[in-house]
C-alpha cells in the first residue's frame, strides 16, 4: 500500500498506509470467510510505518491463498486484486498493487494408473493399523507430489497420523510409524510382483 507521509498532528496532510493495511486486513478476513470449498486466504506477514507520529507513507502484507486442485494459482491472484480493486473504488485515497511471489498449484491423486494402484495396495496392508481412519484427507498443506506429478512421475502421499505441525509440541503417533514402516513394505512387494 501506498502513502502519504505525514505528522501525525496534521493527519489531514498525509495519507495513512497503515489504516489502508487495516481496511486490507478486515477485507482479506471477510473473502477468507466466504470461501467455498476448502481453499482459504489469509495475511501471514504484515508491516507499514517508519517512526511514532508520522502517518505511514507505505505498508504491505504477505498473503496467503490457498487453493483447492479446482481452482490454480491464477485464481489466488485474482482473488486477490479483486480485493485491492473493491477497496479502491470505495476510498480514492487507498493505493495498492498485487505481486505473485510463489505460486504452486494444489494435487489430487489420480483416480486411475500406477499410483492410484499403489495407493489401493497401500490402504489394504494398512486396514488394521492402530488409530487408522480409513478416510482419505484433503491436505491444507503444500507438499512436493505436484512437482513429481508435473515431471510425470507418480506420487502417492501419506503417512502415519501426528498433530501440532511446525509447532514446538510436533508429534506422530509411534504405532502408526511401525504399522507405515510394515505396510509400505508389503504394499511395494505386492506392488512390484504385479508388475
Amino acid at each position: 500500500m501506498t502513502g502519504r507521509a505525514a505528522h501525525s498532528s496534521m493527519p489531514a496532510e498525509g495519507v495513512n498506509a497503515v489504516t489502508h493495511l487495516g481496511r486490507l486486513l478486515t477485507a482479506v478476513e471477510q473473502a477468507d470467510a466466504a470461501l467455498q470449498g476448502g481453499g482459504s486466504l489469509l495475511a501471514t506477514v504484515t508491516a507499514g510505518g517508519q517512526a511514532p507520529f508520522s502517518l505511514a507513507a507505505s505498508a504491505r502484507a504477505t498473503l496467503e491463498r490457498r487453493t483447492t486442485p479446482e481452482e490454480g494459482v491464477q485464481q489466488a491472484v485474482a482473488d486477490v486484486e479483486h480485493i485491492l480493486d473493491r477497496l479502491c473504488k470505495d476510498d480514492p485515497t487507498f493505493s495498492a498493487r498485487a505481486r505473485l511471489v510463489v505460486g504452486r498449484d494444489a494435487w489430487r491423486l489420480d483416480d486411475t494408473g500406477p499410483a492410484a494402484e499403489f495407493a489401493d495396495r497401500l490402504d489394504y496392508a494398512l486396514r488394521d493399523a492402530p488409530g487408522r481412519t480409513g478416510a482419505p484427507f484433503a491436505a491444507p498443506y503444500w507438499m512436493e507430489a505436484p512437482l513429481f506429478a508435473a515431471a510425470g512421475i507418480p506420487a502417492v502421499i501419506c503417512g502415519p497420523s501426528g498433530g501440532g505441525l511446525h509447532a514446538v509440541d510436533e508429534w506422530v503417533d509411534l504405532r502408526q510409524v511401525r504399522a507405515y514402516a510394515t505396510g509400505l513394505v508389503t504394499a511395494f512387494r505386492e506392488y512390484a510382483c504385479s508388475r
